[in-house]
């Protein structure tokens, strides 16, 4: 029986580094709003990991009304005609952001 591994489940899952390795984009789309995005699969494989397209749509959310459960995701290859005009998000960085949290007590003597 074959190993799996990473975090998929599945034996032979199709992940985001052999989408890399085989020229393919993912594409979002919100269900919600309809705001659609194409993303580099070898950025985003260095977000979230080697992770299957299942694992992938769990981790999703959208920019702009910020649910994640009307998320659609997918592995896409664009033909030739579609690469014209098309517009791919790049990682450029990542920022840790520090969030102050207060709880208020009353005052000790």
């Amino acid at each position: 029986m074959p190993e799996i591994t990473g975090k998929s489940r599945r034996p032979y899952a199709f992940t985001l580094l052999r989408a890399y390795e085989e020229g393919r984009l993912v594409r979002a789309r919100c269900g919600h709003c309809n705001i659609r995005r194409v993303y580099d699969p070898g950025d985003l494989k260095q977000l979230v990991g080697d992770v299957d397209i299942d694992a992938l749509r769990g981790q999703m959310r959208c920019e702009k009304c910020g649910k994640q459960e009307y998320m659609d995701v997918e592995f896409w290859s664009p033909t030739g005609q579609e690469w014209e005009g098309l517009i791919v998000r790049r990682l450029v960085g990542t920022r840790m952001i520090r969030k102050v949290i207060w709880r208020d007590e009353p005052a000790r003597r």
